[in-house]
């Protein structure tokens, strides 16, 4: 071992020694600064002074108290999941996901809605039996209000008879005077159907998902003006109460999505500017829902 290569390692060693004690110190005497400028805080800014708050010095809520709400679990897909209950609602699972829902403050659950297939059955069906026990008790029991989502699986081409049901032919032009054609009217029917079965028990609507790219598919703004628009016209007289909403959009930054500009298509579209003139809409507009 030459003399020259020992010094070097040992001054290299020395040299890590004293960073090491070095950086140690900085870095305890950064933390006993930091613990002394934390325990020096005033105490409206502890966390812990929130149990001294009252009605009349606590702070503006950020939204009203019912402005959260959660997505839940279908009940279509845990339907028939309880071993202990073949063939119904797993109505253990609803309870403890109300449950915890309702813990953390949600007041608002959402829920998709899907057709079944069935021969004979144009469109698919609605097997209420799978929605039933949880819009009609389990949800209010928690007083959860439910949104429920209406989009392209409550009108399904299954049958070989149902092929202008298919999702991709909301694009279709229309073949009445209305604007509508086949799937339109089909879907609107379905939204009546849903709404005539559960009444004021669903609060709300949102109608469609993602229209602007559901699975590569690009529904036309036009279109979904007039199927809103329909839609609207058809169930909202008897659902006063009944909120709608237009359902989120894809919102990705992807300017070929370009999600700003297919809403305002969806609102500038000659379906809603002609319903608005119309003086019969129930509200000044659609309620937007962004997502």
């Amino acid at each position: 071992m030459s003399v020259p290569g020992f010094f070097a390692r040992r001054r290299l060693t020395i040299g890590l020694v004293v960073w090491f004690i070095l950086s140690n110190l900085f870095l305890s005497f950064w933390g006993t600064s930091l613990a002394t400028t934390v325990q020096a805080a005033p105490l409206n800014a502890s966390p812990s002074n929130i149990n001294s708050l009252t009605a009349n010095n606590a702070p503006a809520p950020l939204a009203p108290p019912d402005f959260f709400g959660m997505v839940g679990r279908d009940p279509w897909y845990d339907f028939n999941t309880d071993p202990t209950n073949p063939g119904k609602p797993n109505k253990a699972f609803q309870e403890s996901m109300s449950q915890q829902m309702s813990m953390v403050g949600a007041r608002w659950v959402r829920l998709e809605f899907h057709a079944d297939a069935r021969p004979g059955a144009k469109g698919g069906f609605i097997d209420y039996q799978k929605y039933d026990s949880f819009i009609n008790e389990v949800a209010p029991r928690y007083n959860l209000k439910v949104l429920a989502l209406l989009g392209a699986d409550i009108v399904i081409a299954k049958n070989p008879d149902d092929y202008e049901l298919a999702y991709n032919r909301l694009n279709d032009p229309p073949d009445q005077s209305d604007g509508s054609n086949p799937y339109i009217r089909a879907f609107v029917d379905r939204v009546k159907e849903i709404g005539d079965h559960y009444g004021d028990k669903i609060a709300a609507f949102e109608i469609l998902n993602e229209a602007n790219n559901w699975y590569g598919f690009r529904a036309k703004a036009e279109n979904v003006g007039i199927l809103t628009g329909l839609t609207y016209a058809r169930v909202k007289p008897a659902r006063p109460a009944t909120k709608f909403l237009l359902g989120a959009t894809i919102a990705t930054g992807d300017p070929r999505l370009d999600h700003v500009s297919y809403l305002q298509g969806i609102y500038n579209s000659e379906a809603i500017k002609n319903y608005k003139e119309s003086g019969y809409h129930y509200e000044d507009n659609l309620t937007l829902l962004m997502g």
